[in-house]
């Protein structure tokens, strides 16, 4: 049976803003190009939380690295790719998530049944977008540590 250390607890919880992310985006997009309500509030949750979830996901990987620097398989310079590129997901995600929110406070407004205003709702659909493309590296860049190990090719006799 396998006991969770930090980096088993990283794999369950990095997925949540990535999934969210590019379900956000997608919904995003379809609210920009439908201009409806239900789709932009929608995105926006999905968006918002995302970004919430960034941060408890780089303190995870951190704990994860500590586990995982030891391993016979894994190259120092994997893990020192996968969490810059993970940093740089971040705080993308941090600023997509804030401006997402905003949008969203906008929308729960009483009185308010319109949808963002072109500007923001642009704002939105850009930085989901980059934070599809961020955390897509990151995703890769943190697979690449096992599973395209170069070590894992001739493993030590």
């Amino acid at each position: 049976m396998h006991t969770m250390d930090a980096a088993y607890l990283h794999l369950l919880v990095n997925h949540v803003p990535i999934i969210l992310t590019v379900i956000g985006a997608m919904a995003a997009v379809l609210a920009i190009a439908t201009r409806r309500r239900a789709v932009w509030l929608y995105a926006l949750v999905s968006l918002t939380i995302a970004g919430v979830s960034a941060y408890p996901v780089m303190l995870t990987g951190h704990a994860a690295e500590d586990v995982m620097k030891d391993k016979w398989y894994v190259t120092r310079d994997s893990i020192e790719e996968h969490e810059e590129a993970g940093e740089t997901a971040m705080w993308v995600l941090i600023a997509m998530g804030a401006v997402s929110g905003y949008a969203w406070w906008r929308l729960l407004r009483p009185g308010e049944t319109g949808v963002p205003p072109v500007w923001l709702g642009a704002l939105v659909v850009v930085l989901s977008l980059a934070g599809v493309g961020t955390t897509t590296i990151a995703a890769y860049r943190g697979g690449n540590i096992v599973y395209y190990s170069p070590k894992l090719a001739s493993p030590p006799r």
